[in-house]
């Protein structure tokens, strides 16, 4: 059977897989055909490509699969990991520039360009927005927050999969901390810091990002707090 790990890209799937495998000592595996660096497999218990999936989802052993897709018409049970629009947005802007068109050097207005397109059009997974409601919409789907999961990565998880209806028991290992991941792999993982927005996302954009997803954020409990003089 399979238990999906879906998020928008940039949310945490990655870091939640580092706990599945660290602390429960589960092998995570992926939709697509990866090919992570060593210690990247390292930390991620990695079990490559899930391979046929009707297969998977007939096996009787339990498969964590990682998905950035918008939910199919499965009833296997997912965890959904929701992070802050706004900084989600920020770090894929980062990604899109560094590892899907290799470009180490870009400025600030070619970045603020493509985070304006992320807000504005659909075509990365759905749309953030879009996404969001797909997922939450989904039956069987245990939805956390990338904030909570960062903060309290061991608790966050347990209610994740005791949701799940899935019987896993701890290891002895704690949970990698951000900083331990970016010594290991810096330039995958960066920062995991809640807020990043505010100093990349200069607020005209911020007041585009509230326009076509502010109902998305307060339904996942995310409050606007108005500009200060200290942004």
């Amino acid at each position: 059977m399979i238990v999906w790990l879906a998020s928008y890209p940039r949310s945490g799937n990655t870091f939640l897989r580092t706990v599945l495998h660290s602390v429960y000592g589960l092998p995570t595996f992926s939709l697509y055909d990866e090919d992570p660096p060593p210690e990247m497999q390292r930390v991620l218990g990695c079990g490559g490509a899930i391979g046929d999936l009707p297969t998977a989802h007939a096996a009787p052993e339990t498969r964590y699969v990682k998905t950035h897709e918008l939910p199919g018409e499965d009833q296997a049970s997912a965890m959904y990991i929701v992070r802050d629009g706004r900084d989600a947005l920020v770090s894929y802007a980062h990604y899109i520039h560094r590892y899907d068109r290799g470009e180490l050097d870009v400025g600030r207005e070619v970045m603020l360009e493509t985070l304006r397109a992320l807000i504005e059009r659909d075509e990365w997974f759905g749309g953030w927005g879009h996404h969001v409601d797909s997922w939450l919409e989904r039956p069987n789907t245990m939805v956390m927050k990338f904030e909570q999961l960062i903060t309290a990565p061991v608790e966050t998880v347990d209610c994740a999969l005791r949701a799940a209806r899935q019987v896993v028991q701890r290891g002895a290992r704690a949970a990698p901390t951000f900083d331990e991941l970016h010594a290991l792999v810096p330039d995958f993982f960066t920062r995991g810091q809640v807020g990043r927005w505010r100093t990349e996302m200069p607020p005209d954009i911020e007041n585009l990002f509230w326009q076509r997803h502010g109902a998305r954020m307060e339904r996942l409990g995310y409050v606007r707090v108005p500009p200060d003089g200290a942004r």
